[in-house]
This record gives structure tokens, sequence and C-alpha cells, in this order.
């Protein structure tokens, strides 16, 4: 599936086919693969920086149920990432 091949491209560090099965992988619906694109696109990591993408697609992931895409999102709103700073929402992503 898309997030083996992602985790085999990235042993290999072909970042470019590891964001393209991402992409894939979120396409199809896999919360955690929108969760790790956001992780990318807020650190600029193998895609351009974009915070305002990897806040929109960190809430897809955290409202799709993913953990992680939570934990983001609570930092986006922590530290005014792509988002408006606001600790009560920040906080409101852990509960």
């Amino acid at each position: 599936d898309a997030l083996t091949g992602f985790a085999l491209a990235d042993r290999a560090r072909d970042a470019v086919r590891g964001i393209s099965l991402l992409e894939q992988a979120a396409a199809e619906g896999v919360a955690d693969a929108r969760a790790v694109l956001s992780a990318a696109d807020s650190a600029g990591d193998g895609v351009g920086r974009d915070p305002a993408r990897a806040a929109a697609l960190a809430r897809q992931a955290a409202e799709a149920g993913s953990a992680y895409g939570q934990l983001l999102l609570f930092g986006y709103y922590r530290e005014g990432a792509g988002v408006p700073r606001d600790p009560a929402a920040a906080i409101g992503w852990l509960e």
C-alpha cells in the first residue's frame, strides 16, 4: 500500500517518491498520511514550506481520528503556525 511504499522510499531517502506516495495515501483517506504530510509541509521537508496547508492537513487528519494529527494541530495553535495563535484551541486538541 501507499504507506508501506512511503516507508521504503524514506529508507532510500527518495523524498519526491515518498511525498508522492503520501499524497496518494492521503487522497485514499488515510488520516495518518495527512498528518505526516502536514509535518512535511510545516518543516518544508521534501516539499515547499506551507504552514497554512500544514494546518489544514493536520485538521483533516485530527478530525479523522489521527492522534498524530491532533498533536500537530495542538502545536500549530500553540505557536500560531498556519493558524491564529490560540492556546485554548491548542489545549482542546489534546483533550
